[in-house]
């Protein structure tokens, strides 16, 4: 997965996310606060929370991203 140069809309899922950057760099937006990712780092959020990344790189970003949906109940 890459990144846009821009927030696109916030978007949100009942399942946790763990994001790891394996190249480049990202900027993370979580409900409104804002971190930088870089090459080695991860971000882990839980679901439910609105969030949307960018890319801060000129270079291509590649992101591993993993999400765990809960089963319906």
């Amino acid at each position: 997965i890459g990144a846009p140069r821009e927030f696109d809309e916030y978007i949100s899922h009942d399942g946790e996310e763990f994001v790891y950057v394996a190249h480049g760099t990202i900027e993370v937006d979580i409900e409104g606060e804002l971190y930088v990712a870089s090459p080695g780092d991860s971000v882990y959020y839980a679901g439910g929370l609105r969030h949307r990344w960018r890319s801060l790189s000129d270079e291509e970003v590649r992101l591993v991203v993993v999400q765990q949906n809960r089963p319906p109940r």
